[in-house]
Order: structure tokens, then C-alpha cells, then sequence
């Protein structure tokens, strides 16, 4: 009932380690079932990792670690109950596979 046909999302994350985007495709979708696509490209910040302001105006950041992280995943996710509960509530059972790509930058080159 309502589902849109084939809709794409876009979004993005900020957090305390990072930041990160993400592209999500529904490629095929039936009335309880869909097949769809998702990437992401998050900047990860090592826990350790602390930026602060000099004394006279220029900023240093010590324990500097980033890595970039891109799961690239496609998925298969079914809806059981679907059209048999009301208010919009809508269980599913979801199945993703795919490759997930890290890179360890150098924290010894400095800009």
C-alpha cells in the first residue's frame, strides 16, 4: 500500500569520530518484498584522536589515526506481515552481501 516505486535516499552522518555519507536504492520492489542497493563512504577518526586551538590562533591535533571505511552492499529484505498490521507498523527481515573496503591512511605525512 505505501510504497514508493524504486526510491533512491541520500544521507549523511556526523558523529564524535567521524563523518560519513550514504546512497540507498530500492531496484526492484513487490508488495511484501524488495531487492535494493545501498553504498556508504564514512572518514573514521581514531578514539584517541584530539584537536585543540593554540595560544595564538592556529590549532594542532595530537594521536592523529583516520581511516576510511566504503561498504558497498546489495540486499534482499522481506516483509512477513505485510498489509496485516495497522498504523504503518511493518516488521522485515532483511539479508545484505558485499564487499567492505578499508584504507589506513599514513598519519606520518603531515599537510
Amino acid at each position: 500500500m505505501g510504497k514508493t516505486t524504486n526510491p533512491s535516499s541520500f544521507g549523511i552522518a556526523t558523529g564524535s569520530h567521524g563523518w560519513g555519507i550514504s546512497y540507498q536504492r530500492i531496484l526492484k520492489s513487490n508488495v511484501n518484498s524488495e531487492i535494493n542497493f545501498e553504498f556508504r563512504f564514512y572518514d573514521v577518526k581514531g578514539t584517541d584522536e584530539f584537536a585543540f586551538s593554540t595560544y595564538y590562533g592556529g590549532t594542532e591535533t595530537i594521536n592523529e589515526q583516520s581511516l576510511v571505511i566504503s561498504p558497498v552492499f546489495a540486499g534482499f529484505r522481506y516483509y512477513p506481515f505485510e498489509g496485516k498490521i495497522e498504523n504503518n507498523f511493518s516488521p522485515f527481515v532483511t539479508l545484505k552481501a558485499g564487499p567492505l573496503f578499508i584504507f589506513d591512511g599514513n598519519e606520518e605525512i603531515t599537510s
